[in-house]
C-alpha cells in the first residue's frame, strides 16, 4: 500500500477537463498521464487472435513514451493473471485504465525500457500498480491497494456528471443552468466541466466511504461563464450513487 501511495502522489493532483463541443483534436496523439482510451477499441480488449504487437522500434531509454509502446504494455497488463475478474467503471470486464507513464530508468541498472500504469478495479475497489518492461514484454509486479485515489479519466468524469443529471439532487444546477441560458440541462456537452478525485472528510455524512471507493466531485460551467453549484454534490461511482456534502 506505502508503494502504491508513493508514486501515485503526483497523479492525484491532477483533474481531467472537458472543453466545450467542437473543440479540435491533437494533430498527434501523445499518451500522457491521463487515458488515452477506454473504449471497446483499446488495448486491453484486444483478444488472443490478433494481440497487440510489441514495438517496431523500441525508443531509446530516455525518450518520452510512444503510442505503440503504451499500447504493448496495456495490452501486457491485460494478459496478467491479477487482471483476470477486474471491472470498469461501466461493470465492462479489465479493470478501468487510468495511466501510463515512463519508469525511472535511474532505479534500473539493465537498461531495459519499462513503464509504470495505474488501474482501478471497480470489483474490489483497489488501486491497482503494474510495472511492464516493454523491452522484455513482462509485467515485472503488481501491487495493489485501498484508499488512494488518483485523478478521474474523460469516461469516469463523464459517468459522473450523467450520474448526476439522472438524479433528483440535481434540481438545483438545472435550475441555475436554465436561469442563465434559458434552455434545459440534459446533456454535460452543454457545459465545460472537470472533475477531481473525493475523499471524505469527518463531517461529510453519506460520503463516509469516499477515498476507498471511487468517488468524483464535478466542477461544471455554463457557456456564459459562470460556475454552476455543482461542489455541495459528491458521485460515487463504486456505487454509482449521488451525495450532498453540503
Amino acid at each position: 500500500m506505502a508503494a502504491v501511495a508513493g508514486v501515485v502522489a503526483v497523479v492525484t493532483q491532477t483533474s481531467v477537463l472537458h472543453a466545450e463541443p467542437g473543440t479540435p483534436a491533437p494533430e498527434t496523439p501523445v499518451p500522457t498521464i491521463a487515458a488515452e482510451s477506454t473504449s471497446e477499441d483499446a488495448p486491453e480488449q484486444a483478444s488472443a487472435a490478433a494481440p497487440v504487437p510489441a514495438p517496431a522500434v523500441t525508443a531509446a531509454t530516455y525518450d518520452p513514451p510512444t503510442v505503440d509502446e503504451v499500447a504493448y504494455v496495456r495490452y501486457l497488463v491485460s494478459q496478467d493473471p491479477s487482471y483476470a475478474g477486474t471491472a470498469s467503471v461501466d461493470g465492462g470486464a479489465g479493470a478501468q485504465y487510468l495511466s501510463a507513464d515512463l519508469a525511472d530508468p535511474s532505479l534500473s541498472a539493465d537498461g531495459d525500457r519499462r513503464y509504470t500504469l495505474f488501474y482501478f478495479d471497480y470489483v474490489t475497489d483497489q488501486l491497482q500498480h503494474y510495472v511492464v518492461n516493454l523491452t522484455a514484454g513482462t509485467v515485472e509486479s503488481v501491487t495493489e491497494g485501498a484508499g488512494v485515489q488518483p485523478a478521474p479519466t474523460d469516461q469516469e468524469t463523464l459517468l459522473a456528471f450523467q450520474l448526476l443529471l439522472a438524479d433528483p439532487l440535481s434540481q438545483g444546477i438545472k435550475d441555475e443552468f436554465l436561469a442563465a441560458t434559458g434552455e434545459e440541462l440534459t446533456d454535460p456537452a452543454q457545459t465545460t466541466f472537470a472533475a477531481h478525485a473525493y475523499t471524505a472528510g469527518p463531517a461529510d455524512l453519506g460520503a463516509e466511504t469516499c477515498g476507498v471507493q471511487r468517488c468524483l466531485q464535478l466542477m461544471a460551467q455554463a457557456p456564459d461563464g459562470r460556475y454552476l453549484t455543482t461542489t455541495p454534490l459528491v458521485v460515487n461511482l463504486s456505487a454509482q450513487t449521488v451525495t450532498s456534502v453540503k
